[in-house]
């Protein structure tokens, strides 16, 4: 399962790679009825994700109405968070003052192996070997507040991140 980041997720990437974030106060969460399941998920170090009770297929994010055939029939899956970069950004703007120090950083759009995209930072990895198809694991990042945010790190075996067991180094 996800794993929410601590000193030991910080420390798994190579010495000069940022492995933790900054979150200001405008990009903590702010759960709304449609996606409340998600954050207490995630508060509990889970990845859980909506499944359309009528055509099966999972969604993200978390919305009132299935995208693909218009049921409102909901259920929510947990899903273990390892996936692929489908492609990235590295940001070097820091767009409040907040970021300043954090500049430059990446963040990725990860498809997760359910077929499911999902947006997060990618930390513990040098920007320059990000590469499409690269495998990768969501954490959690903690924030002040109930709600962590969503991250990804490279996966067991990439760039010296993870035993092999998908547990943290």
């Amino acid at each position: 399962m996800p794993e929410t980041v601590d000193e030991t997720v910080r420390a798994s990437g190579p010495a000069d790679v940022p492995t933790s974030v900054t979150v200001t106060p405008a990009a903590v969460p702010v759960p709304d009825a449609d996606s409340r399941p998600f954050w207490e998920a995630a508060a509990e170090g889970r990845l859980v994700l909506q499944r359309c009770g009528a055509c099966g297929r999972l969604r993200f994010p978390p919305a009132p109405v299935c995208s693909h055939c218009g049921s409102w029939d909901t259920t929510w899956d947990e899903v273990d968070g390892h996936g692929e970069v489908y492609s990235w950004v590295v940001v070097h703007h820091a767009v409040t003052p907040a970021l300043r120090g954090e500049v430059p950083y990446a963040v990725a759009l990860v498809e997760l192996a359910p077929g499911v995209r999902i947006p997060g930072r990618l930390t513990g990895v040098d920007h320059d070997a990000i590469a499409a198809g690269m495998p990768v694991r969501l954490v959690f990042h903690p924030v002040e507040g109930p709600w962590p945010v969503v991250g990804f790190v490279p996966a067991a075996g990439t760039d010296g991140a993870g035993d092999g067991d998908g547990s943290p180094a």
